[in-house]
């Protein structure tokens, strides 16, 4: 609510390796002067969406060149909550077992 800006729907493209990844933030919003969260509307089950939370977190980390915190918010049951945080080694390894399970 007291958001000093706040962006919906931001579209990005980012690389894990030679990987591409692309997605959009459902909201990006900028707390204060040094703080960022990213929040994810969900209407259904809240499961496997840390690796997502975490490519969205790196992908505004660095548009904002600042730390950003990850929010899902339930729209069923009306509460927020904390996806678990992820080092970009994870998030990377995540990823490349992601795409070998697909070939």
């Amino acid at each position: 609510r007291n958001s000093i800006r706040s962006f919906q729907e931001l579209s990005f493209i980012s690389y894990s390796g030679t990987y591409p990844l692309t997605g959009r933030i459902d909201r990006l919003v900028q707390l204060n002067e040094n703080e960022w969260a990213v929040i994810d509307y969900k209407s259904g089950k809240l499961r496997g969406s840390d690796l997502q939370m975490n490519i969205y977190r790196m992908a505004a980390e660095s548009l904002t060149k600042g730390t950003v915190k990850m929010y899902l918010y339930s729209m069923v049951t009306g509460e927020y909550t904390k996806p678990r945080y992820l080092s970009e080694k994870e998030v990377n390894e995540k990823i490349l077992k992601y795409m070998e399970d697909l070939s």
